[in-house]
């Protein structure tokens, strides 16, 4: 590298902000500082500091360097700036995990360049080391397919193609796209075609009609007493979040990484978030269970959840009060659709499910029931609440789609206005009161924490 003072410094000293002892007179005047070779040696970093592949280039640069001295400062300049790729490789490495280097080739899931125009969002496969990897992105607000060729341990961790030392992708031809996707893996290709507008009409409808089967199939068992565990006589909420995978050929794909931590699927609370006794939790051949009962699972549960190997997730959750069980307060079942919806999409996402999901809702043992339009609060006499009385057994929502995993409440209401809406409505409102004329979301957590 050459300094604004006209001195040229191989690529270890520049790595390490080394101070060169030494200096030989070059042609043209400019002194260039210089160390023999048994020194620059000792300046190469440690293994862990950096990849086999830049320490390499960092002695070849040496070497070269040392014999440089009959050359014009001209070329030495040239030389400097050739360094430029490899310098850059060096900082990629050095602000890198180690980890991320333990691999012969960078993972595609960390090649996150050209940063200017392109948003990473998904790879959807990856061949291995030395072959090529296809992702989902962004690349200047559109969404694209991108590709690009895997490192290997004979030409180095970037694979190609690469720009002044960092991996980077290529976008294909929009025309390409559909001839790739058969190439992904089914549980990932319905995630694709949605994200990249290919999914057509009739495929959304199909994966609605599916879910929408699946959902009133657990309904009815449920109503028949056919839950996975006993529940508390009352009404009861029955949602459902299932990613699209979950009803395509991978659905019998089990993910392994859905299980590890139990406590992202928390039974629906009234109040703060259960803990889950070492009773209330059991994951065997169907997936996992988590019941709100401390005292085990062979109590009658208030609340519990499924999940499945596909990542489908089943919470079930008593929302009737009274006596008789005849009051439930609509503010706080959307509180509860919204919240727990973000939470076990969040949860499916982090355990290797693919989103989008789709969301379903229903009422189980409403009949007769009153949809209170505000909550009870001490001293309320509940029935001079205003309300819509309910009269059917069960009542369906309409089904919504989280395209992504919501990062806040509002984002979450937003995508579930469908059925927030529906619910509305069957309490005899015109819309759902969470929301203002303008659309913006209006609650906080306080709804459920009462």
């Amino acid at each position: 590298m050459v300094t604004e003072s006209g001195l040229a410094m191989p690529l270890s000293q520049l790595a390490h902000g080394q101070v060169f002892a030494r200096a030989w007179p070059a042609p043209g005047g400019a002194p260039i500082l210089r160390r023999p070779r048994h020194q620059v040696e000792r300046l190469r970093p440690a293994p862990w500091q950096l990849s086999e592949y830049s320490a390499d280039a960092a002695k070849t640069v040496a070497d070269r360097t040392l014999c440089q001295l009959g050359r014009t400062q001209g070329v030495i300049q040239a030389q400097a700036r050739a360094l430029t790729g490899a310098a850059a490789l060096h900082a990629y490495t050095s602000t890198s995990r180690k980890a991320d280097f333990v691999e012969s080739y960078i993972k595609p899931d960390n090649v996150v360049s050209p940063k200017a125009h392109w948003r990473h969002f998904s790879t959807i496969l990856d061949r291995g080391e030395g072959d090529c990897a296809y992702a989902l992105g962004m690349w200047d607000g559109e969404p694209r397919v991108a590709f690009r060729w895997n490192g290997d341990s004979e030409t180095g961790p970037l694979g190609n193609p690469q720009s002044r030392g960092l991996p980077i992708w290529i976008m294909l031809d929009p025309a390409l796209h559909e001839a790739v996707l058969a190439l992904v893996p089914a549980g990932k290709r319905a995630i694709a075609r949605n994200f990249l507008g290919l999914t057509s009409a009739e495929e959304l409808q199909e994966i609605n009609a599916a879910a929408r089967i699946f959902h009133l199939d657990r309904v009815t068992k449920i109503t028949n007493g056919e839950a996975p565990c006993t529940i508390m006589e009352g009404a009861h909420l029955i949602l459902h979040v299932a990613p699209f995978s979950a009803f395509g050929s991978a659905s019998h794909q089990p993910l392994p990484n859905l299980f590890k931590v139990p406590e992202k699927y928390p039974p629906v609370s009234m109040g703060s978030r259960p803990s889950l006794g070492l009773g209330s939790v059991r994951i065997g051949f169907d997936g996992l269970l988590i019941g709100s009962n401390d005292s085990g699972l062979g109590e009658a549960q208030r609340a519990y959840v499924t999940v499945s190997q596909s990542g489908m997730v089943e919470s079930v959750v008593k929302i009737s009060v009274g006596q008789k069980n005849q009051f439930i307060e609509l503010d706080k079942l959307l509180q509860i659709v919204v919240r727990y919806t973000r939470i076990y999409a969040a949860a499916i996402s982090s355990g290797g499910a693919d989103l989008p999901c789709v969301v379903l809702a229903s009422l189980q043992n409403v009949k007769g029931a009153r949809l209170l339009h505000d909550l009870i609060t001490h001293g309320t006499i509940p029935e001079d609440i205003p309300y819509g009385s309910l009269d059917a057994p069960v009542l369906t929502f309409s089904p919504a789609i989280l395209e992504t995993v919501p990062g806040t409440e509002g984002e979450s209401a937003t995508a579930l206005l469908p059925i927030l809406s529906h619910m509305s409505h069957a309490a005899g409102l015109p819309a759902a009161p969470c929301f203002d004329p303008s659309g913006n979301y209006l609650w906080r957590d306080a709804a459920v924490e009462r």
